[in-house]
């Protein structure tokens, strides 16, 4: 029990926490307040005569004129209103705080380990961390609503014992309806989530494939697959703030049918103090009011729960106990000599037991080289990239990393090695020519930029007018594919690397472009250890080593 409570400290944050800690303690000052609104109350209509003086002077404190009574009743009131407006205030910086370290640990993770869906990172960006962040903020305002509705309870026990039971058998007489509409509540909670999760699915899932669609004539259909998403996304949120809204009402009628009810019924249960009952009324209604204010808010609980509970899944998978918040990316101290690998009875099986065509494999490529991983789709040569960058681990058999001077170590987490990698969609960034060599954290002369511009025989770029300086848009606009991939392979050799690995990165290309290509990788040979996946061979490639995959049946 106390790992789990201290694993949900830890999923909530400390900072959250502390917030979560002052809304409580804020609802128990805001009873206080409501304490003496009810006295105050009572005392102002005594003054004025409204009601007469009768038993125990409320406060302990004789009566003051009117006008002094009516001061200090509308400065408790002010001082309540103080109190809401700071309660809600720290339930918001909950939610903002829970918000902002949980999108800092998915942009984090989403970034630092490639390959996640981008619809369902997307999802969970917006979507779920708003839900989330809301409920747990809303948890801490129950707690404090809670505590207020406790203390308001003890008053009206204490003041009248017999209209404190009809009190509470009203309440539980319309119990079973408020657990009726909770039930659908949640049902609803759940196909709202779902439906917008395969909603942004399928977006995302078009947009992708946008050319595949128009091409085929699929584009009404895929369209109206994700508007019957959103249409059950929208009737099943219409269906909840109906019943929402319906069950915060409730109370608020119940409340003032008991008002009355008391009202008719004062003088046999407040005989010797009438004015006494003003009070009593006022708490009651505050009973009643706090009660509607938990069944807004519980039915926000209930509509976003879904959510969290995937939040607190992925959190638990993915960050609880790792060092992703701790790690550093990669900087520009690393190791710049060359490095090969050596495999020995290589094998990896995902942690969901899905076996991959990494299985007993034996190679050696040594510094220097060129290596080419070949197979199809999904037979797993993304995977055994991430083993060789030390990004996962095998789950059988050896990896050892090979320096150039003849020693050896086994990989232990991710290598320090200089690494540039280029793959078959080029990462291109809004802003100049210079702007795309340099990010990355490269620092290079323009001469130095000329030079390796030339050396890929990216000429192109000194045919600008404006040269390195030539405007560029986030997708490349006006540049040909193989303009693209000219330009990240030369970013890429800017970086000096030991280490470069090419992913498909001709598979977009003409044969022209990519013979051009493949003239400059060869060129490179010797410099640096370069690895090559592909889904087919390149004859005119000079490869070192083959290492060949196939797709597991």
């Amino acid at each position: 029990m106390k790992t789990q409570l201290s694993k949900m400290f830890d999923f909530i944050g400390s900072h959250t926490v502390a917030y979560g800690l002052i809304v409580v303690v804020l609802g128990f000052v805001s009873f206080f307040f409501d304490l003496a609104i009810a006295m105050l109350t009572q005392r102002f209509f005594m003054a004025t005569g409204l009601v007469k003086t009768g038993g125990t002077m409320p406060l302990g404190i004789d009566l003051h004129s009117p006008y002094i009574e009516g001061v200090l009743l509308v400065l408790a009131g002010l001082l309540r209103a103080l109190t809401i407006w700071a309660n809600g205030y720290y339930a918001g910086k909950c939610q903002i705080q829970v918000e902002t370290e949980k999108r800092h640990m998915l942009s984090r993770w989403a970034i630092m380990h490639g390959g996640q869906e981008i619809g369902q990172v997307m999802s969970y960006f917006n979507d779920i961390v708003i839900g989330a962040a809301v409920s747990i903020g809303n948890i801490f305002y129950v707690f404090s609503r809670l505590i207020l509705m406790g203390g308001i309870f003890l008053v009206l026990v204490l003041s009248s014992i017999q209209m404190t039971l009809l009190v509470v058998g009203v309440i539980i007489l319309f119990a079973p309806l408020q657990m009726i509409i909770d039930r659908i509540v949640s049902r609803n909670s759940k196909q709202i989530q779902g439906s917008l999760a395969n909603g942004v699915s399928l977006l995302s899932r078009a947009v992708k494939n946008n050319l595949y669609i128009s091409l085929h004539n699929l584009m009404d259909q895929e369209i109206s697959h994700v508007n019957r998403e959103v249409d059950q996304y929208g009737q099943a949120s219409i269906r909840y703030y109906a019943l929402s809204y319906l069950r915060a009402s409730i109370p608020q009628v119940l409340g003032l049918a008991v008002v009355v009810i008391i009202a008719i019924q004062g003088s046999i249960y407040f005989p010797d103090n009438p004015a006494s009952m003003i009070a009593y009324l006022y708490m009651v209604l505050r009973l009643f009011q706090v009660l509607a204010d938990l069944a807004r808010v519980s039915g926000n609980l209930r509509l976003n729960y879904p959510r969290i509970s995937l939040l607190y899944k992925w959190w638990a998978e993915n960050i609880s106990g790792s060092d992703l918040g701790k790690t550093a990316l990669i900087n520009d101290g690393q190791d710049h000599h060359l490095v090969g690998w050596r495999a020995e009875g290589l094998s990896f099986v995902w942690p969901n037991g899905k076996e991959t065509a990494i299985h007993n494999l034996n190679f050696e490529i040594k510094p220097g080289t060129i290596a080419m991983i070949i197979g199809p789709s999904g037979a797993g040569k993304t995977t055994l990239f991430h083993l060789l960058l030390g990004l996962l681990s095998p789950t059988q058999g050896h990896l050892t990393l090979l320096h150039q001077d003849g020693g050896a170590q086994d990989i232990h987490g991710r290598i320090n090695q200089v690494i540039s990698y280029v793959g078959s969609d080029p990462f291109l960034i809004a802003g100049t020519v210079r702007d795309q060599l340099l990010s990355g954290h490269v620092h290079s002369t323009d001469a130095e930029l000329e030079e390796v511009l030339r050396r890929v025989h990216a000429d192109f770029v000194f045919e600008f007018k404006d040269g390195l300086n030539h405007i560029l848009t986030e997708q490349g606009q006006g540049l040909s594919a193989g303009q693209k991939q000219r330009l990240a392979l030369a970013r890429a050799l800017l970086r000096k690397p030991s280490v470069l690995l090419l992913d498909e990165a001709t598979a977009n290309l003409d044969q022209h472009t990519e013979s051009g290509i493949v003239g400059v990788i060869n060129s490179l040979k010797g410099q640096m250890t370069i690895v090559v996946v592909s889904h087919r061979p390149h004859p005119d490639l000079q490869v070192d080593v083959n290492i060949k995959l196939d797709v597991v049946p």
